[in-house]
């Protein structure tokens, strides 16, 4: 089948949604040729096809495709607002600007990097990373401004069209299934790869400790400032290592801030903590490489998951992992990190303490998550995607990938007759 997809320069290059995307198109791209599909890609970047294997790859230009896109997400959401006052939109409104070139290219199938479909006149992928929305409906970051409405309905909207569904895990496979009524055949298992940057880096000499955590050990959780994220459990357990053990335990946070990050402040500053927790903000990758090398351990204490890309940073990195036991997590790294409640600061507090004392302990659970990084290529996730659609090859020989279908208009149709 010729399978498209799409790639964009990022204004943000470094954030986790830009290392996800990019990651898994670069595994698309370099074992499309042993595919048996042809990937075809349509792209604003003139630059890409010298920085990705070609064998296998074709490439379609698409003039300003960030603008675009752009527009076509608010004309949906126009269209929306239409459609709920009554107002239903002319027909056809839901036609992308990308249909004209997917029909053009022959595209069968096209793949979504993302929990989105930037069409769906062509039979497409899409992914879904976590339904937070639906499993902690409660959080501000999802219950207000019309946020928890607005993820519910392109969620239901884009999955329930969609030929596959792709997520990580067992769990989270159950949930698309509850949630959202999706086939169990429609849902492809397929964890997110670890990040190549961190790989990379893992094979180069260490980056010096940066100078504001001193030489005592610290944990590193880097994390946007999100109220699920669950800085302030953290800062608890920090507060009771250091009370209840005596070990002078400072805490490093990373990330940028979604809203919540005055408040943690706030908060650090209201448990004595100043000058111990430190909040970065934002950081460039030779820091976040050099707090991962140097953390005593990398607590990952959201109350959302199960995907987690710190987690398979640090296990490249060799950092030890403390994390959420949440639905999904011990399916993934089973022996290869220590798993808290997510609300008992006692417990997480404790986990830092053994990481911390128990160097064979400490050790074991960083030589698994090694090895977990190391099998989670780009390559492999790319590899599981071209084997599970290719059943869908059969079906799609039913209609042509050239043109638009499309079925006689009737005036007894259109009325309902």
């Amino acid at each position: 089948m010729r399978l498209g997809v799409f790639y964009t320069v990022a204004r943000n290059p470094w954030g986790g949604t830009y290392t996800i995307k990019h990651d898994i198109f670069r595994g698309l791209a370099a074992v499309a040729h042993e595919s048996g599909h042809e990937l075809v890609v349509f792209t604003d970047d003139e630059s890409a096809r010298t920085r990705f294997p070609t064998h296998g790859v074709s490439w379609v230009k698409v003039p300003a495709l960030r603008a675009r896109a752009l527009l076509a997400f608010a004309r949906a959401r126009i269209n929306r607002v239409f459609a709920h006052g009554l107002l239903v939109p002319p027909p056809f409104a839901a036609e992308s600007f990308l249909d004209p070139f997917l029909f053009g290219a022959g595209v069968d199938l096209f793949i979504n990097l993302g929990p989105d479909a930037l069409s769906m006149a062509v039979p497409y992928v899409c992914a879904v990373f976590d339904l937070q929305h639906r499993n902690q409906p409660f959080m501000p970051e999802v219950n207000t401004r019309g946020y928890w409405e607005r993820w519910d309905e392109q969620y239901r909207e884009y999955l329930g069209r969609a030929t596959f569904v792709v997520n990580g895990t067992a769990a989270g496979q159950r949930e698309v299934e509850r949630f959202y009524q999706v086939p169990r055949e429609r849902l492809i298992k397929s964890p997110l790869p670890t990040p190549a940057f961190a790989m990379a880096a893992a094979k180069e000499p260490k980056q010096p400790r940066p100078a504001y955590v001193g030489q005592g050990p610290f944990v590193f959780y880097p994390a946007q400032f999100w109220p699920h994220k669950n800085h302030v459990s953290l800062l608890e357990a920090v507060a009771l290592v250091r009370q209840q053990r005596g070990l002078d335990l400072h805490a490093v946070f990373v990330g940028s801030d979604q809203g919540n990050q005055a408040f943690v402040e706030e908060r650090i500053a209201a448990m004595g903590l100043s000058g111990v927790a430190h909040v970065r903000g934002f950081v460039d990758r030779p820091e976040l490489i050099a707090l991962y090398q140097h953390a005593v351990a990398m607590p990952c204490v959201s109350t959302c998951g199960p995907e987690s890309l710190p987690t398979l940073e640090a296990f490249a990195l060799g950092c030890p992992v403390i994390t959420s036991d949440t639905p999904g997590t011990r399916e993934q790294f089973e022996g290869a990190a220590l798993f808290v409640s997510v609300v008992d600061p006692d417990d997480i507090a404790g986990a830092i303490a053994t990481v911390h004392q128990d160097a064979a302990r400490r050790e074991a659970v960083t030589a698994a998550g090694r090895a977990i990084a190391a099998e989670r290529t780009a390559e492999r996730f790319a590899r599981g995607i071209f084997e599970a659609v290719k059943p869908f090859a059969q079906k799609r020989k039913n209609w042509s990938a050239r043109e638009p279908y499309t079925r006689p208009l009737r005036i007894g149709r259109v009325f309902g007759g």
